[in-house]
């Protein structure tokens, strides 16, 4: 049987999800706003079962960005995505959201430079090339981005910008001197996603729902508050 993956990406303002099955798209959708990813994400996953005449019977695993992104976005796909497990008993995999964004962004064909908008004036990064991590997730200041991409001396051009922190990061990528190209990519592709969790489940095996957590990278804002820098 072909495999079905149902796939979440919960990790910024976008609500999406696909049905994907033997890497191919059965299903595809997203909405964006702020705030509802709860109730929006178990109504986009009925809407999609029922447009394509599957259950939860057809799906074979479940696909979902982890991190970095939004802290209540980022539980609340988790939370769906092992209710779901543990009732219809299917594997997990996490995958981490900036490598899916580069990913999306075509990373085997160039460097491709992963920026998510962590807001209080910081970027989320990660820079990929060939599957491989040459700048590995972080949190960061836009202001040290020429810094940090320098040291790496990269020797293939140009290097892609993907993800929302792209106009951010912009005025001081620019003082590098090297080829840049913005992709255009600003969310992280579900079938890419799919792709990602189908590779990684053959590899890794899937995750252990007790211990999968969000990647947050940094403390949350509830818990900056409680030690009196938020």
């Amino acid at each position: 049987m072909n495999p079905v993956y149902l796939v979440l990406d919960t990790s910024g303002i976008r609500t999406a999800l696909a049905l994907v099955k033997d890497d191919k798209p059965v299903y595809e959708t997203a909405t964006t706003a702020p705030y509802g990813h709860n109730e929006k994400l178990l109504d986009l996953i009925k809407e999609a079962l029922d447009q394509t005449g599957l259950t939860l019977k057809h799906i074979t695993a479940i696909g979902l960005t982890i991190g970095p992104g939004m802290f209540t976005s980022l539980r609340v796909g988790l939370s769906v995505a092992k209710g779901l497990a543990l009732t219809a008993k299917l594997p997990v995999k996490g995958v981490n959201t900036l490598y899916a964004l580069a990913a999306t962004a075509g990373e085997h064909s160039r460097p491709v430079l992963a920026l998510i908008d962590a807001r209080r004036a910081q970027l989320y990064a990660g820079l990929y090339y060939e599957g491989n991590a040459l700048l590995r997730p972080t949190v960061l200041s836009p202001e040290q981005l020429p810094v940090i991409i320098s040291q790496l001396q990269l020797t293939t051009a140009p290097l892609g910008i993907a993800g929302d922190g792209a106009p951010i990061a912009m005025p001081f990528l620019n003082k590098l001197g090297i080829a840049i190209e913005r992709t255009g990519v600003l969310y992280p592709s579900p079938i890419t996603v799919a792709q990602i969790a189908r590779k990684l489940l053959d590899r890794e095996g899937p995750d252990d729902i007790n211990e999968l957590e969000p990647l947050y990278l940094r403390r949350t804002d509830a818990e900056l508050k409680r030690a009196g820098t938020g």
